[in-house]
């Protein structure tokens, strides 16, 4: 499954970076094969350790590129229409020791590098925004309209931050892929859908977890609804 090696991210390493970089390597082979089974031919997704020690996982990574270029959006043989930037930070969470994403760029371009919709999230943004959040270009009309009667009129649409869901319940990029595919905006390999699946569902069931930290008495007063016996931690 693309993405099984964040399912069993408890392995303890004595050094704290090539903790990190081995995760990052388990999760930049994961979305390569995701990539590769849905909308792309060939693709390596490659790690970079940056300066502030965190992993950046990307297409075509490295010092001179940090934060990568966009992967060509082609099955074999056809011309490229669209491209996919896709770039992950990660870092190893201080409490658990778990690899955890700082913050993450889905960008959607024309193969000019138009912008067509950009999503980003990031665990400690550094501005008022949501952190997942997406970004549109475009002159819609009704928007232009809203900008200019709150006195905005000189602000671009691609300028807004529309707020998706929160860090725990977040787009992710197996979503933007159905998007593509479903619409028609570029071809999916034979059998996508059950690539598709079982990588948005290892995704989730990752963020089930961490659903549980946050909210434990909540999940367990769930579980004991459903037949579970749970007990709560000794003081």
């Amino acid at each position: 499954m693309p993405r099984a090696a964040l399912g069993s991210l408890c392995l303890h390493l004595a050094n704290p970076t090539k903790k990190l970089q081995k995760f990052a390597r388990d999760v930049a082979k994961g979305l390569s094969e995701l990539l590769n089974k849905t909308v792309t031919d060939g693709v390596r997704l490659k790690v970079l350790l940056n300066d502030r020690q965190q992993a950046v996982v990307g297409y075509e990574v490295n010092q001179l590129k940090p934060s990568g270029a966009p992967v060509p959006l082609r099955l074999r043989g056809a011309k490229e229409k669209f491209a996919l930037w896709v770039i992950f930070t990660f870092d190893l969470d201080p409490s658990s020791g778990k690899l955890r994403t700082v913050k993450n760029h889905f960008e959607l371009q024309h193969a000019d590098a138009e912008m067509i919709i950009s999503y980003d999230y990031n665990r400690e943004p550094t501005n008022k925004y949501s952190d997942p959040h997406i970004h549109l270009p475009g002159k819609a009309r009704a928007i232009k309209r809203m900008l200019k009667v709150i006195g905005r009129e000189k602000d671009k649409i691609e300028d807004l931050h529309f707020p998706v869901g929160s860090a725990l319940f977040r787009l992710c990029l197996e979503d933007l892929i159905e998007f593509l595919i479903l619409e028609g905006i570029v071809p999916g390999r034979p059998g996508w859908e059950v690539a598709l699946k079982d990588s948005r569902d290892a995704f989730h069931k990752i963020q089930a977890g961490a659903v549980a930290r946050e909210w434990p008495e909540t999940v367990a007063k769930e579980l004991v609804a459903t037949g579970w016996d749970v007990a709560a931690p000794a003081v």
